[in-house]
C-alpha cells in the first residue's frame, strides 16, 4: 500500500513518471494541495479525471504551460492517491486519503485540530411571576431533601464540620484542603487535625508498585512542618466534586471528600439536584437555586474547513414562551457574525442550477473552487463558470445558462428574474459558500451584556 509520510518521495516518483528530474516547488506545492484536499475514494476516481481536464482547459485559454504542466502533476498525483484508497478499501480499513501539506498530516493531528468550545450557562430575566415561582420551588425541594436526608445530613455536619454547616466563602477551602481530600475521619481525629483550622500542603504523587506487583501512588503531606506520607493503590475509584469556578476536585476513597460524595449522591437521586449542588446543600444549607430557563452554547470548530454552533436551551414546561424567546434571540444576537449573508435567492439559484444534472462528477462549486485556486483574487463571470461545468458534463452542453434562467422564471413565476439578476443571485450564492461552512461564529460568554447594558441575571 502506498504510504503519504514522506513527500520527498512523492515528488520523486511523480517527477519520474513524467520524465523529469526535478519538479518546480511551485508547481509541486499547487498539485500536492489541490490534489490531495479531496479526501474520499469516489472525490478521486472523479477528479482523476475531471481535475486535469479544468486545469488544461484553462491553460489553453491563457496559453499559460506552467498550468498545463500543474495539471500533468495533478494527473499523475492522483494515481498514488487512487492506488491507496484502493488498497485501504480491500482492507476493509476506513477511506482517508493524505491531507494537504498546509493542513493536518494524521488522524491524530486532525482530532488536535477540531477545537470544541463552551459557553458558561446563558440566563434570560424571568417575569415576576416564573421569579416566585422558582424561589417557591426552591424552597420546597430544600424541605423535602431534609425529609429525605436530613437526620443523616446533620450526622456528617456533626462528625465532619464540628455540627454547623459552613459559610460560602469557606467550602472552596474545606474542599481543596489535602486533609479533606486525602484522609478519613479516624485518622484526623486521632491527629487533630482540622481541614480549617490545619494548614497543610501536599506534594505531587510519586507511584511505586508494592510487593506483590499493584501500583500505588504516594503523596508525601506537610501539616504544621511535619511530612505525613499517605498512598493509595490505583485500582481503588475517587470522587470527583466541580467547585463553583469550574475547577475538579479528586477525593481519595474513604477521605472526608468522599463521604460527602457519597451522601451527595445519594441525595441526588431523591431532589433534582446534581451531585455537586447537592453537596453543596449538605456543607452550607442553601438550597441551589432552581433555574427554570437556561441555556449553553457549543461552537465546533475544524480550521479552515468548517464551523457549526448549537444553542442548548433547557425550560420548565411554565415558562412563558415570551421569557423563552428572549433568551434565544439575545444569545442568537451575540454569536451571529457581522458579515454579509448570502442573499436568500442567490442559495435558491445556485441550488436550481446544480439541480440540472444529477448524475454524479464535479459540482458548480468544485469548478467555482479550482478557478479561484489557479488564480486568487480574480472574479469569474457565471459564464465562464458555466462553460467549465458544461465541459465536464456532456449531458448538459446543449444547454445555455440563459435557458436556465428562463427555467426559473417558469418554474418561479412569483420569484422571477432577469437575466442580469440571475446571473448575479448565482455568483452570490457560490460566492459565500465558504461563509456558510465557515460562519465565523462569536463565542458567547456567560456575562455578556445585553442590549441595555445591563449582564444577563441569574434566574434565582
Amino acid at each position: 500500500m502506498a504510504t503519504f509520510d514522506a513527500e520527498d518521495e512523492f515528488r520523486a516518483k511523480v517527477a519520474a513518471q513524467l520524465g523529469k528530474g526535478r519538479i518546480a516547488e511551485s508547481i509541486w506545492e499547487w498539485a500536492y494541495d489541490s490534489a490531495l484536499i479531496y479526501r474520499y475514494e469516489d472525490a478521486a476516481q472523479r477528479l482523476r479525471g475531471e481535475l486535469p481536464k479544468v486545469a488544461a482547459a484553462q491553460a489553453r485559454e491563457e496559453q499559460n504551460e506552467a498550468i498545463e504542466e500543474q495539471a500533468r502533476v495533478v494527473a499523475a498525483l492522483y494515481d498514488f492517491v487512487v492506488e491507496a484508497a484502493s488498497d485501504l478499501h480491500n482492507e476493509g480499513a476506513p477511506i482517508g486519503l493524505p491531507t494537504p501539506r498546509k493542513q493536518a498530516r494524521s488522524s491524530k493531528d486532525a482530532r488536535d485540530a477540531l477545537q470544541t468550545e463552551h459557553s458558561g450557562e446563558l440566563w434570560a430575566e424571568l417575569s415576576d411571576y416564573e421569579r416566585d415561582r422558582a424561589w417557591a420551588l426552591t424552597r420546597e425541594l430544600a424541605s423535602i431533601a431534609d425529609g429525605v436526608y436530613g437526620s443523616r445530613i446533620q450526622q456528617f455536619r456533626k462528625n465532619q464540620l464540628d455540627g454547623a454547616p459552613l459559610v460560602a466563602e469557606a467550602v472552596e477551602r474545606w474542599n481543596r484542603s489535602p486533609l479533606t481530600r486525602l484522609l478519613n475521619r479516624a485518622v484526623l481525629r486521632q491527629m487533630r487535625w482540622h481541614p480549617l483550622t490545619q494548614p497543610a500542603t501536599s506534594q505531587p504523587p510519586e507511584r511505586f508498585r508494592d510487593e506483590r506487583g499493584h501500583q500505588y501512588e504516594q503523596i508525601m503531606l506537610t501539616v504544621t512542618d511535619e511530612p505525613f506520607p499517605v498512598k493509595r493503590h490505583l485500582r481503588e475509584p475517587v470522587s470527583l466534586l466541580t467547585l463553583p469556578s469550574g475547577d475538579r476536585v479528586e477525593f481519595w476513597k474513604w477521605s472526608l471528600g468522599d463521604e460527602l460524595m457519597k451522601l451527595a449522591t445519594r441525595l441526588s437521586r431523591s431532589v433534582p439536584w446534581s451531585a455537586d449542588e447537592a453537596a453543596w446543600f449538605v456543607l452550607t444549607n442553601e438550597a441551589p437555586a432552581v433555574s427554570p430557563l437556561k441555556g449553553t452554547f457549543e461552537r465546533r470548530t475544524l480550521r479552515p474547513y468548517w464551523q457549526s454552533a448549537t444553542l442548548n436551551i433547557e425550560v420548565e414546561p411554565w415558562v412563558s414562551t415570551d421569557t423563552l424567546v428572549k433568551l434565544y434571540q439575545e444569545a442568537r444576537r451575540r454569536v451571529m457574525p457581522r458579515t454579509s449573508r448570502p442573499r436568500p435567492s442567490g442559495l435558491a439559484v445556485w441550488r436550481f442550477v446544480e439541480g440540472q444534472h444529477a448524475a454524479s462528477g464535479p459540482t458548480l462549486r468544485d469548478i467555482h473552487r479550482q478557478l479561484i485556486t489557479l488564480h486568487p483574487g480574480r472574479s469569474y463571470p457565471p459564464r465562464m463558470l458555466w462553460s467549465h461545468w458544461q465541459s465536464a458534463h456532456p449531458d448538459i452542453r446543449s444547454l445555455t445558462l440563459n435557458e436556465v434562467g428562463q427555467r426559473w422564471n417558469d418554474v418561479h413565476p412569483t420569484a422571477s428574474l432577469s437575466y442580469s439578476q440571475f446571473r448575479k443571485a448565482l455568483l452570490s450564492g457560490l460566492e459565500h459558500a465558504d461563509l456558510i461552512a465557515f460562519p465565523g461564529y462569536q463565542m458567547l460568554a456567560s456575562d455578556e451584556a445585553t442590549g441595555d447594558g445591563s449582564p444577563l441575571p441569574p434566574s434565582s
